[in-house]
Formats: C-alpha cells, sequence, structure tokens
C-alpha cells in the first residue's frame, strides 16, 4: 500500500514537473504595413492618412467622422500626397510559453485600420479595412472614390 501510494506520489510530481510553465517569453514590437493608394482618372488626392485601431467600434468612430490621426504612433501621413506608398507600424506581440514538454504560443496584432482621402476640391472619403495578418502579407492596395 505505501509503495503504490509513494508510486502514485511519484506520477503526480513527474507530471507536476513535466507540464507546469517554466518559461513565459513576451514579444511585443512594431510592424511595417505599406499602403498603396490609388485614385481613380479625375480625381485629384491632395492628401492621405492610414490609422491603425485594434477596436472595430472605434475605428468605425473614426471613418464616420472622418477625422485625420490625433496622433502619430500608429498612423502616417503624406500630405501633400505624390502617389508615395505609406508605412504605418502596426502594434504585434506574441506570447510563449512552455514545460518540459509542451509549448503554446499566441500572436496578436491590432486588426483594423482607417484610411483617409482628402481631395483638392475639399471632399474626404474614407475606408474601413481590416488587417490582414502581418506573418503573411504587410501590404495593402486601397483605390479612391
Amino acid at each position: 500500500m505505501i509503495q503504490r501510494f509513494r508510486f502514485a506520489l511519484l506520477v503526480v510530481f513527474a507530471a507536476l514537473v513535466c507540464l507546469t510553465p517554466v518559461y513565459t517569453a513576451w514579444d511585443d514590437g512594431l510592424w511595417p504595413l505599406s499602403i498603396t493608394v490609388v485614385s481613380a482618372p479625375g480625381s485629384q488626392i491632395q492628401s492621405v492618412s492610414g490609422e491603425a485601431f485594434s477596436s472595430p467600434e472605434v475605428a468605425q468612430q473614426s471613418l464616420e467622422h472622418l477625422a485625420p490621426p490625433e496622433t502619430f504612433t500608429y498612423a502616417a501621413v503624406a500630405d501633400p500626397f505624390r502617389g508615395e506608398t505609406l508605412t504605418l507600424s502596426v502594434p504585434t506581440s506574441v506570447r510563449t510559453r512552455s514545460a518540459l514538454v509542451w509549448s503554446d504560443s499566441r500572436y496578436n496584432q491590432m486588426r483594423w485600420l482607417v484610411v483617409l482621402a482628402q481631395y483638392v476640391d475639399g471632399r474626404r472619403e474614407g475606408r474601413l479595412i481590416e488587417i490582414p495578418d502581418l506573418r503573411q502579407a504587410r501590404s495593402l492596395r486601397i483605390e479612391f472614390p
């Protein structure tokens, strides 16, 4: 009976040692996203801005107000716009937890992009776009109007 108890304790201890997370790593960074903006013939764009958001509700609110970025932390602006590619930094993070016999990684990034175009005549237009998984693609093409 005592031997079975010791064996059971040994098995539980070994399972705890093998399965308990002993290492957690965070890798936070800013990955570049290139945005190519194209306008229809006859539509002359004066300025373009793009801003990344983590919340679709906040992104939608920004789009509804056609408000240019307040800060440039996760945004890029071309004013005047001369057809150049905008590059903005999108926050990403990877969390990895591991033990002796397993490992688990979770990837996260901002998912929403609002791109605004202001035309020479003063009109403004915007687009709400889902940012692709930046591990797969890091460029977008957006057409106005």
